[in-house]
């Protein structure tokens, strides 16, 4: 599995959720994060946090589901996006509240991580119904 470079023709393959998508928000979301490319798993051959460490380089063509694997109970309506500096931000559009996300999140990721929860106004999965939360990796001496 490879990264798909995102343009003007292919945007909206970007987020495959069809009719429950504001688009000019995913646009949005895209543009102010200097968005260049996507993918939804992380294939075999790594790990959540090696992937993140490597650029979003993984071994072999099969799919892993992080979902399934992870145990995050708060995965939901996400993707993987790479920015143009090579960073890699994950992004999860669950049907839960920021406490709950933010909770589960720090049992899981904080060791490696850092969390930006937007209110639901800004996810573009059916917006004011979802809570929008971004994953990156922490940059060394400090935050985001």
């Amino acid at each position: 599995m490879s990264w798909t470079k995102i343009t003007k023709n292919n945007y909206k393959e970007g987020t495959p959720y069809g009719n429950y998508v504001d688009y000019s928000i995913f646009s949005k979301f895209i543009s102010e994060n200097n968005i260049v490319s996507y993918r939804e798993e992380i294939g075999c051959g790594t790990t959540f946090l090696k992937f993140f460490q490597n650029g979003g380089r993984s071994c072999g063509k099969e799919h892993i589901a992080i979902k399934d694997i992870y145990g995050f109970p708060f995965i939901d309506h996400y993707m993987f996006y790479k920015t143009s500096d090579g960073e890699v931000i994950f992004t999860s559009q669950p049907h839960a509240n920021k406490e709950k996300i933010i909770y589960n999140f720090n049992l899981c990721f904080a060791k490696d991580f850092e969390i930006r929860v937007y209110e639901s106004s800004n996810g573009w999965y059916c917006p004011g119904e979802v809570t929008l939360f971004t994953v990156r990796l922490k940059k060394k001496g400090g935050n985001l």
